[in-house]
């Protein structure tokens, strides 16, 4: 049997360095890994990617050209509330908003027409070896070959 609480959370940004989720809390703890790095500081557009934890919005990419997208080596404009990132070919803009708790964000993708493109909220959770996650029957995921040796079984 599973059972569920709801846990009010807040979330902080750091808009000036790739707009990166930098905290996730509530119910007492902090939800998200993170660690620090003094290079985040300085990157641009083209450097490579540096890992300080938290949550990513990568886009236009993930595993590609750039490593982790465009998005998260350029300073994002506005409030935590409402900020957007402009890049080569497109800008995203983020709307955050607390519905009943819950951290509820928002996106906006402007692009030419047939702008190809993969969106992903790259988070790193910091959780236990007893963490679960329970989802949907059917919910399709995908499974990176280097997460293989994780796992107890074949997939």
């Amino acid at each position: 049997m599973v059972t569920t609480s709801r846990v009010a959370l807040r979330a902080r940004f750091d808009l000036p360095h790739g707009g990166r989720w930098v905290s996730l809390s509530g119910g007492g703890r902090e939800w998200l890994w993170s660690r620090p790095d003094p290079a985040r500081a300085t990157v641009t557009p083209g450097s490579a990617f540096v890992d300080a934890g938290g949550l990513e919005e990568c886009v236009p990419t993930v595993r590609g050209t750039p490593d982790h997208g465009e998005a998260w080596a350029r300073p994002w404009s506005g409030a935590p509330a409402e900020a957007a990132v402009t890049c080569d070919a497109f800008e995203l803009r983020r709307t955050v908003t607390r519905e009943a708790g819950a951290v509820v964000a928002g996106y906006r993708l402007a692009a030419d027409p047939g702008y190809a493109f993969v969106w992903a909220a790259h988070a790193l959770l910091d959780l236990s070896a007893h963490a679960r996650i329970v989802a949907p029957t059917d919910t399709p995921v995908r499974l990176y070959p280097e997460a293989a040796p994780l796992l107890d079984g074949p997939w």
